[in-house]
């Protein structure tokens, strides 16, 4: 039934009575040792959070690093105790350990360790690029998140679609390269239009930079902030030609 186990036996603490010789400490065991210790852990964990973290640990937080960084101990390996030994195993605080464990924590070190999904989802396209001659235009999104590539179906014969392609990659960056691109199909006559869904007048494909901690969508050509992690993102090319519109979002798990 015991959570964490801390130092409790023979410890040397501040006393009552000044012994010649041994300043004002005395040596006791008992839970009331071992409590000590845990709080002055609590106070060394609050302030590491907040210089590493800017932030304090939730209760919760705390409980699970003091357990999962803790020493493992087991009940009987080397004890000379006056009871019977249950051979289970526990854990012992260990200061340390559960200062690199709030290291652990900050948002840097989790994408080194554990890359996480970043998601670009189309929610939309319009535009007319095939004139009433060759009727409606034939859309097809090719999508890069983090240098891997994702060509949609194509959808054929309609001038605004609602098409929800969703492409998915792990990154382990901060900073997130994606480049949104979608081309019109003119079939082998051709080679396939690409539709201008910039703003800015020297590009045409939405260039962009996903952050990962902080959430913030960013526009490459000129460091515009689009929105954030979910939010609904609409753009309108610059061009006089091939102007398109495109509703977008990215998402991904957020750090904490």
């Amino acid at each position: 039934m015991t959570t964490v186990f801390a130092p409790g036996a023979r410890i040397t603490g501040a006393g009552l009575n000044d012994i010649p010789g041994a300043g004002f400490t005395t040596n006791l065991s008992g839970t009331s040792m071992a409590a000590p210790h845990v709080a002055g852990m609590a106070v060394l964990a609050q302030q590491l959070a907040v210089e590493r973290l800017g932030r304090r640990l939730t209760p919760d937080e705390f409980r699970d690093l003091l357990v999962q960084t803790g020493d493992l101990i087991n009940d009987g390996d080397d004890e000379n105790g006056n009871v019977v030994n249950t051979g289970l195993n526990f854990r012992r605080a260990n200061m340390l350990n559960l200062a690199e464990g709030i290291e652990a924590k900050r948002p840097e070190n989790i994408l080194s360790n554990s890359p996480r999904p970043v998601t670009v989802n189309i929610k939309r396209v319009t535009g007319d690029f095939d004139g009433a001659f060759r009727g409606a235009s034939d859309f097809y999104a090719i999508l890069i998140v983090d240098g891997k590539e994702y060509r949609s179906p194509t959808i054929n014969g309609k001038n605004e679609i609602t098409p929800n392609w969703e492409f998915t990659n792990n990154s382990s960056k901060e900073l997130v390269p994606i480049t949104i691109r979608i081309r019109e199909a003119d079939g082998n006559l051709n080679p396939d239009a690409q539709i201008d869904l910039n703003p800015n007048e020297d590009s045409e494909d939405l260039n962009l930079l996903f952050n990962q901690i902080t959430g913030e969508i960013i526009r490459v050509e000129d460091s515009e902030r689009l929105g954030t992690r979910g939010s609904l993102i609409q753009l309108r090319g610059f061009g006089d030609d091939a102007k398109g519109t495109v509703q977008f979002d990215i998402t991904a798990p957020p750090i904490v």
